[in-house]
């Protein structure tokens, strides 16, 4: 059986996506989102779920005052302080600056996610729809476009959304990528697509359940909409809990798990046709123990990286879920 796992597993370069100050980084800048909240517009309350309005709820934790709680009735992990403006978080950070890179490493950078990650996706997308060819895509939050381009070379017809008018210019410029600078709400209706994808969005948003009746909204008969989002349930945040990567207050403000997935398939009348986890729950652990000093045991842990994140993400237990909807 582990042979079988491991044939399947597909591997991630740690040297670049975990770097060795990834971790000291990752808490400066949690530390950072929540005090630009602060200084800026301040919080608003969230007093009940984004997805089932139940308002009965139990703390899980809290980072910097800022409460992550479960949602007694779907189960969905949720901040009850949300930013006032989003543009404190996103603004202050110049979020977007890190997509118009154009050095040697930014490329190369890129280059490594479209291979190793937008192939990936692409597959999946084949898996339930068959080939790619003349299937029209929109991204919502294309950032670079790294995933657009790998599905047209899959001879899909592709368009990102993003609300970067910079970054729209830029992307399309560099790596001729159709953009719209606009957000799915601005989208004018009559634009319909046979697969909406949405990769690590809907954690981002006050309003997840209204974002999702969107997206179908732009769908073709038989289309699909495609997202991944943290997983709640993962040997991540199991581990790490507040001081997880995943758990970003300011930034990410919802965190799924299979049971509100479930609820939220209901209740925007879709099949969760696929779902499944993978992610490098492992990694950002041995992150968490190399800038702590626990080198025994960060010693054991990348000596079996592989292998265990293989079974956390055959488990469902890895840090992104990836749902897809028809």
């Amino acid at each position: 059986m582990l042979q079988i796992l491991m044939d399947k597993f597909l591997d991630v370069d740690q040297s670049i996506m975990r770097k060795d100050n990834f971790y000291s980084n990752l808490l400066e800048s949690k530390k950072k989102f929540v005090n630009y909240v602060e200084k800026g517009h301040g919080w608003k309350e969230v007093n009940s779920c984004p997805i089932c309005k139940s308002s009965e709820y139990i703390e899980e934790f809290s980072f910097q005052s800022v409460p992550i709680v479960k949602c007694q009735e779907c189960h969905l992990r949720y901040t009850t302080l949300v930013p006032n403006d989003l543009s404190d978080v996103y603004e202050s950070e110049s979020l977007y600056a890190s997509l118009l890179k154009t050095d040697n490493a930014a490329d190369a950078y890129r280059e490594y996610k479209k291979n190793r990650f937008a192939r990936e996706r692409v597959d999946i997308i084949s898996e339930v729809c068959g080939p790619l060819e003349n299937l029209s895509i929109l991204d919502v939050g294309a950032g670079t476009g790294f995933f657009l381009e790998a599905a047209a070379e899959a001879k899909a017809k592709c368009t990102g959304l993003e609300l970067s008018k910079e970054v729209c210019e830029f992307v399309e410029s560099k790596y001729g990528v159709s953009m719209i600078n606009s957000s799915l709400t601005e989208l004018d209706e009559g634009e319909k697509f046979d697969v909406i994808t949405m990769f690590d969005l809907i954690e981002h948003v006050y309003e997840p359940l209204e974002l999702m009746k969107k997206a179908k909204k732009h769908l073709n008969e038989n289309g699909i909409i495609f997202i991944y989002t943290p997983n709640f349930d993962s040997f991540n945040i199991k581990v790490l809990k507040e001081n997880s990567n995943l758990v970003m207050p300011g930034i990410h403000l919802t965190y799924f798990n299979s049971e509100s997935i479930k609820k939220l398939s209901l209740e925007i009348g879709m099949d969760c046709l696929y779902y499944q986890t993978a992610g490098m729950d492992v990694a950002d652990v041995l992150s968490m123990y190399k800038c702590t000093g626990r080198e025994v045991e960060a010693r054991s842990m990348k000596d079996n990286l592989n292998v265990l994140q293989a079974m956390i993400d055959e488990s469902g237990c890895a840090c992104s879920i990836r749902a897809i909807f028809r």
